[in-house]
């Protein structure tokens, strides 16, 4: 600046979260513009009056064009199964213990953990079907790239949906009542 030459100033972002690389970006420019209307003193105070002595560079790494959607479809996928998952085997066997049904399974001629096992098993094809409608319609209809293995995430999938299953399952074991097990589902996933 005091030689008269417009400095160059290279900005490179991890985009892969517009909204953070937005704010990183803004607070960058807010500091330009304060560097300029401190700073800019004595000799240099002539530069106040003119577009931004500055030349900012910004590169936006890992997502260039800055689309929320790759972010927010894809997290559907795991809100959605934890959110139908945990609550929907919580409720159903905290109900299944309030009507007494539970007992009469238990009584049956079958092991408890094969009674879990055939409780759970609806609720992770559930969730597997509405994983996989979610991934076709990031695909179709928000054109989201789909990189990687399809058979990997459907098996990281199902293992997700086993494993809210289980927390739903544990819920239930410790609620008396649908309602307090609605309440502990909401307790589990909101930090989720």
């Amino acid at each position: 600046l005091i030689r008269g030459e417009r400095p160059e100033i290279l900005i490179e972002a991890d985009a892969s979260d517009p909204v953070a690389a937005a704010g990183a970006l803004a607070a960058a420019n807010a500091m330009l513009g304060r560097i300029q209307s401190e700073e800019l003193k004595g000799s240099l105070a002539y530069l106040k009056n003119k577009p931004s002595p500055f030349n900012l560079t910004v590169q936006k790494l890992y997502n260039p064009e800055g689309f929320t959607k790759y972010n927010i479809v894809p997290g559907l996928i795991a809100i959605i199964l934890t959110m139908t998952g945990i609550m929907m085997t919580a409720l159903s066997m905290t109900r299944e213990r309030e009507r007494g049904t539970m007992e009469n399974l238990l009584a049956m001629p079958v092991s408890p953990l094969e009674v879990m096992a055939g409780k759970i098993t609806p609720y992770v094809l559930i969730g597997f079907f509405q994983s996989s409608i979610i991934v076709a319609v990031a695909k179709l209809l928000f054109d989201v790239p789909i990189m990687g293995n399809l058979w990997l995430l459907s098996v990281t999938t199902l293992i997700f949906i086993t494993c809210n299953m289980a927390i739903g399952f544990t819920i239930s074991a410790a609620s008396q009542n649908q309602t307090q097990a609605l309440q502990l589902s909401f307790m589990v996933m909101l930090p989720s």
